[in-house]
């Protein structure tokens, strides 16, 4: 997919696979600050996969891949061990509030979506962000 040999839905019939829909949620939509020169435009999407699955990476972007709840990821930042950017935090810190993952898949197909784009804020100690 990433060389644009295959689409999608081309790689997901020749795995004879197919998406359950009701299984992914929506859950929240970040934007880049109007200053920032690199912009991003990024959904987060909660899904639920089956016991015994297996977390996989392309090696391209990404460096390694591991399944965590989202309490444990952000313990990880904290300790230094997991660079993460504000919106990752702030959404994984959303999700700790849910006992599982039916919780979370109830609770935000309840919910509309709003697109979160902070504001770079400077004070007499330093810059912030506010969503």
């Amino acid at each position: 997919m990433l060389g644009g040999g295959a689409s999608f839905a081309a790689v997901l019939d020749g795995l004879g696979a197919r998406l359950d829909g009701n299984a992914v949620e929506y859950i929240a939509h970040w934007v880049t600050p109007e200053v920032e020169p690199r912009r991003y435009d990024t959904r987060f999407f909660a899904a639920r996969v089956p016991d015994g699955s297996r977390a996989v990476y392309d090696r391209r972007e990404m460096t390694d891949a591991v399944w965590l709840t989202p309490g444990a990821a952000l313990d990880r930042h904290r300790r230094g061990r997991l660079p993460m950017i504000f919106p990752t935090i702030r959404t994984l810190e959303d999700l700790s509030d849910f006992a599982n993952v039916e919780e979370l898949l109830v609770h935000y197909r309840a919910r509309t979506i709003t697109r979160v784009q902070p504001t770079i804020v400077r004070t007499e100690t330093g810059v912030s962000l506010r969503v």
